[in-house]
C-alpha cells in the first residue's frame, strides 16, 4: 500500500498531520495562534499557552511530567514526558511506546491520534492512518478542514477509496465529498467516493442527499443520479420519469433529476394531483417556474407543454438544451398569451449523440399591473421520441 501513498501524495499528508501533532511545533504557539493549533499541540495542559510563549520545550516536558504526577491517565501527556526516548521518527519525535501507550489509556485524544496517523502514513499503512484519522475526527470535528483536503488527490486512486468505505457512516467523510465537489478537480473525484459509498444504492445522509446529486449529475453520472433517486426517494421509475410536474417528481432534496418547482418571492407553483398545476408570477416580473434535467436518447422528439393564461396577458417561454451548452441542439419557443387563453406550446428537439443531459427551463413574465399574472397547466406535459 506504500506504493498508493506515494503516487496519491499521502506522504504530504503526513507531514501535514505531524506539523498539527508535533510537540516540536509548540515553540511556533503564542497566545495570537489559532485555537485550533494550540489545542493540536497540546490538548490537556492548561499552562501550556504560558510555556509555549516562550518557546521553552524543557519547560512543557517538565509540566507533561508533573502532570503526570498528579494524574498519571492523563493520555496527552504521556508522550511529552517520555520524549523521544525508544524507536521514534523524526517529524514525530516521541517514543511509539509512548504513544501507543497513551492510545491505550484514551482514544480521545486528537494529539495522539494525528501522531500515530502520521506514523502510519510514513510507514505505508493506508488503512491504520484513515483510522486514526477517524478517531481524531470524532474528537475534534474543527480538524477536518486541515486534515482532509489535502487528502483530494488521492480520491482518484480506487485503493483509496476501498480503505474509506468502512467509514461510510461517518459525516466527516461525506464532509470529505463536499470538499472534493468544491475543489479545483471539480466533481469527477466526488462522484467516484460517492459511487464507492454506495450511491446508486441511494445511500447518503440525509443532509448530504442534495449534494451526492448535483455531483453526480455535473460530473455526467446520471444514470448513478437516477438510481439514487429511485432507491433513496422510495420512488418508481414510472413516476420519476414522468414528464408533467407531480409532488413525487418534484422534491425539492433530488433537483436536477426531478423538477425544480418555483416558490420565491417573483414566482410561486402550487402543484395539483395528475400533473396539475397553477403557476403565480409578481406582476411587472420575469421568472422561471420549473427546471430539470433528463438524459434522453439521442434522437428527434416532440414536447407539449398546454397551458392556460388567467385574468391577465403573460409572455410563457420553454427552452431546452444540452448540458454542457451547445448552440445546435438548443430550441425554445416563446408566446405570448392573451388573458384566458388555452395553447399547447409544442418544440421539436433533436438531440446529437454528445447531448446526453438536457436541461428543461420553463418562464413567464407578468404585465406591470395591478394583479399579478396566472398561468396554468391544461393538460399533461409530455415528450415523445419521434425517432434517430
Amino acid at each position: 500500500m506504500k506504493s498508493v501513498l506515494c503516487s496519491v501524495g499521502i506522504i504530504t499528508v503526513a507531514a501535514a498531520l505531524g506539523w498539527l501533532a508535533t510537540v516540536d511545533a509548540a515553540g511556533q504557539v503564542g497566545s495570537s495562534a489559532p485555537a485550533l493549533l494550540r489545542r493540536a499541540t497540546f490538548l490537556e495542559l492548561e499552562d501550556l499557552p504560558a510555556a509555549t510563549a516562550l518557546g521553552n520545550q524543557v519547560d512543557i516536558v517538565k509540566l507533561a511530567r508533573k502532570r503526570l504526577q498528579a494524574e498519571p491517565l492523563t493520555a496527552a501527556a504521556i508522550p511529552v514526558a517520555v520524549g523521544p526516548a525508544g524507536k521514534s521518527t523524526e517529524s514525530v519525535g516521541v517514543s511509539v511506546a509512548a504513544l501507543k501507550l497513551a492510545e491505550t489509556v484514551s482514544r480521545r485524544v486528537p494529539k495522539v491520534q494525528l501522531q500515530l496517523a502520521t506514523l502510519a502514513a510514513q510507514s505505508g499503512d493506508l488503512t491504520d492512518m484513515l483510522m486514526h484519522v477517524d478517531r481524531a475526527l470524532l474528537v475534534d470535528p474543527s480538524l477536518e478542514s486541515r486534515l482532509l483536503p489535502p487528502l483530494i488527490p488521492a480520491l482518484a486512486d480506487p485503493r483509496f477509496r476501498g480503505a474509506l468505505r468502512p467509514f461510510g457512516r461517518r459525516t466527516w467523510l461525506w464532509s470529505f465529498g463536499r470538499m472534493a465537489a468544491d475543489s479545483s478537480e471539480g466533481a469527477v473525484n466526488a462522484s467516484q467516493l460517492f459511487r464507492e459509498l454506495g450511491a446508486d444504492q441511494g445511500t447518503a445522509p440525509r443532509e448530504f442527499v442534495p449534494l451526492v446529486i448535483r455531483t453526480l449529475v455535473s460530473s455526467g453520472d446520471t444514470h448513478t443520479a437516477r438510481e439514487f433517486v429511485l432507491k433513496n426517494g422510495k420512488l418508481q421509475p414510472s413516476q420519476l420519469d414522468a414528464f408533467s410536474p407531480t409532488k413525487a417528481n418534484s422534491n425539492p432534496d433530488y433537483v436536477p433529476i426531478t423538477w425544480d418547482v418555483a416558490a420565491n418571492e417573483f414566482a410561486m407553483v402550487e402543484l395539483g394531483p395528475a400533473g396539475k398545476w397553477e403557476a403565480s408570477i409578481e406582476a411587472g416580473r420575469q421568472a422561471w417556474l420549473f427546471r430539470r434535467t433528463t438524459s434522453f436518447a439521442p434522437g428527434h422528439y416532440r414536447a407539449e407543454v398546454p397551458v392556460h393564461s388567467g385574468s391577465e396577458p403573460v409572455l410563457v417561454s420553454v427552452k431546452v438544451g444540452c448540458v454542457p451548452a451547445s448552440s445546435h441542439a438548443t430550441v425554445d419557443v416563446l408566446a405570448s398569451f392573451t388573458p384566458n387563453e388555452i395553447r399547447r406550446l409544442i418544440l421539436a428537439p433533436e438531440f446529437p449523440p454528445d447531448c446526453l443531459i438536457q436541461e428543461w427551463v420553463i418562464q413567464a413574465s407578468a404585465p406591470d399591473a395591478q394583479m399579478p399574472g396566472l398561468l396554468m397547466s391544461a393538460g399533461e406535459m409530455s415528450v415523445t421520441r419521434l425517432g434517430p
